[in-house]
């Protein structure tokens, strides 16, 4: 594994790839309080990033110029990238009422992830892009939810829902989403349980009343409506 300068290097330039990086960027990155010699070791943290990804391609991948930095990569080859790209396909196509394609979409880019984004470059964790890549992977995740309910994989849904409910409780719409669930397996008391949960967890946990939507769920299925 690469020291941990370098290799938040490289993680600080994968999140910009293709894209001319500032040195300045990237020595606020690596440092909280800059040295007299940042300038010096970001040159040789780049020289050990070229010396490792010499063999991965025909050109040289890391390319710079004055007070610039940039990493060349192939389409596919981040997982990253595919993720979002799978994830963006799959909301078109449930908003098109392709429940099954959606389905389809989401699992493959669910497969992708192996544990947080960056988790081992603590530098990164705080970046917008970063918090923006963990928001898409529950975004996901609640699509699949929805796809399922529409194809009638009712419990599949609900299964899937419970242990993320465990990891994000405050997500109003994974709470909608089971609430429908439990409510299409004829469990109607249940999803009226998970009503009260959440309610009192947002107050709680929060002081927060139900939102909106949460509350309209809650009356369709008190109305039978759902």
């Amino acid at each position: 594994m690469l020291p941990a300068k370098p290799r938040t290097l490289l993680a600080a330039l994968l999140l910009r790839p293709n894209q001319w990086v500032p040195t300045a960027h990237l020595v606020e990155t690596l440092w909280e309080r800059p040295p007299r010699s940042a300038h010096g070791n970001l040159r040789t943290y780049v020289w050990q990033l070229r010396t490792l990804l010499a063999g991965t391609a025909d050109t040289d991948r890391l390319d710079s110029r004055l007070g610039l930095y940039r990493l060349a990569v192939q389409p596919g080859e981040i997982d990253m990238q595919v993720f979002t790209e799978l994830s963006d396909l799959a909301a078109e196509a449930l908003a098109a009422g392709e429940a099954a394609a959606a389905e389809r979409l989401l699992l493959t880019a669910l497969r992708l992830w192996r544990g947080d984004p960056f988790e081992d470059v603590p530098a990164l964790l705080s970046q917008p892009k970063v918090v923006r890549l963990r928001e898409q992977r529950w975004s996901a995740s609640e699509m699949l939810a929805e796809a399922r309910l529409m194809l009638g994989q009712s419990q599949r849904a609900v299964d899937d829902l419970r242990p993320l409910l465990a990891e994000q409780p405050f997500r109003e719409q994974m709470w909608i989403l089971l609430m429908h669930g439990l409510t299409q397996l004829g469990r109607r008391a249940d999803a009226l349980a998970a009503y009260r949960e959440v309610s009192h967890l947002l107050s709680s946990e929060l002081g927060l009343e139900p939102g909106p939507r949460l509350r309209d769920a809650q009356r369709m299925i008190l109305t039978g409506a759902a």
